[in-house]
């Protein structure tokens, strides 16, 4: 499908979502084209070029993430109990 605007003009570069049209448009074949120049009987010996979709998504894993928030929350919460530890010895030694 393709979405025109109230003066017939295109107004997107794909239609559907953006994985599903990297996956339609992974590979060319090149006998669809006239390939023409210093490469073209390069080209047209390989018949078709393919590429790996481009991965937009977070490389990160939710267990690193949660291994993160873990180890955050621990060292912030040993920086609380020291605190108040140091607070203790303080009034200890003033007395």
């Amino acid at each position: 499908m393709i979405d025109k605007n109230d003066a017939g003009l295109i107004t997107n570069n794909w239609s559907d979502a953006v994985i599903p049209y990297q996956k339609r448009t992974c590979t060319i074949s090149w006998d669809d084209f006239d390939v023409r120049g210093l490469g073209a009987a390069a080209v047209m010996r390989e018949k078709t070029t393919s590429w790996r979709r481009v991965v937009e998504e977070t490389q990160v894993s939710n267990t690193v993430i949660l291994a993160s928030l873990v180890t955050t929350g621990a060292a912030f919460l040993a920086g609380i109990l020291y605190r108040d530890t140091l607070k203790k010895v303080l009034k200890q030694r003033s007395i």
